[in-house]
């Protein structure tokens, strides 16, 4: 067998502006990718979240305008400390927070 060595091959060669609209688009696309993955969420209110709401605004409407937990009845005392059992920080503090945060209604 007898090779044609005197033709040429052709080269598919990849012209630059190809290449710098590829990256810039691989760029742009991480980009959004990152932004729509790590952005924060809109608060998202369903039937749970506004009963939660609902409950929390009772507690603070009888613990007053302190966010003093002896306030509450012992039925709602217990319920709220066993629904933030485990919370990082101590009940107290929390329904004080919510108290002056959340204006009652």
């Amino acid at each position: 067998m007898s090779v044609n060595t005197s033709k040429t091959e052709e080269k598919s060669n990849v012209k630059l502006p190809v290449i710098i609209a590829a990256a810039v688009a691989l760029v742009v696309f991480i980009g959004w990718y990152g932004h729509k993955i790590l952005s924060p969420t809109a608060n998202v209110s369903n039937e749970l979240t506004d009963k939660n709401d609902a409950w929390m605004q009772h507690l603070a409407k009888e613990a007053g305008p302190t966010g003093d937990i002896d306030k509450l009845t012992p039925a709602d005392k217990a319920d709220f400390l066993k629904r933030v059992s485990g919370a990082p920080m101590d009940p107290k503090v929390i329904l004080k927070d919510y108290v002056t945060s959340h204006p009652v209604h």
